[in-house]
């Protein structure tokens, strides 16, 4: 995938921030935050709205060069995809049972074992987790990157950008 767009400025990395903190109060730059003292010419980071998986875009700056560049990338936190995992594992087996209960309440001639039960339940669910998952997992990706470019649109035109 190409890399993001970047944004060449003259304004110094303060400048930067407070034009990106003004964006941010006008509802352009969802979950902004200015990042003071992180590494590598880190500036500031925004929220990526990306379906179920959102992702953070980190904005640094090129501090000793004149005119300065800043530059954008985009991480897709683990949190999120771990507790979507977390949840679906841990419904599974409760789902099951709840099944077998509404079957045997609303069809009385169901006197099947619980594991007869479990046995077309249980692929019934578990087979098309790793299809809904990439397909999922597919999606954030593009949905970011389209995020991000919007957002450094917004940030280009208040940065005086020289390209």
């Amino acid at each position: 995938m190409d890399p993001l767009p970047t944004i060449t400025t003259r304004l110094a990395a303060t400048q930067i921030v407070a034009r990106a903190e003004a964006l941010a109060k006008k509802g352009k730059l969802p979950g902004f935050e200015a990042s003071p003292g992180a590494p590598a010419g880190e500036v500031f980071q925004t929220k990526l709205f990306a379906g179920r998986l959102n992702a953070t875009m980190i904005a640094r700056i090129t501090e000793n060069a004149e005119p300065r560049e800043v530059s954008f990338s985009i991480i897709h936190p683990k949190r999120p995809a771990m507790i979507i995992a977390l949840v679906t594992i841990l419904s599974i087996w409760p789902g099951m049972w709840i099944t077998d209960s509404m079957i045997r309440t609303y069809i009385p001639s169901y006197s099947v074992s619980m594991w007869i039960t479990a046995a077309w339940y249980l692929p019934l669910f578990v087979l098309p987790v790793p299809w809904v998952w990439r397909k999922m997992s597919n999606a954030a990706e593009p949905a970011a990157r389209e995020h991000a470019v919007e957002q450094i649109e917004s940030l280009r035109a208040v940065l005086n950008s020289e390209s």
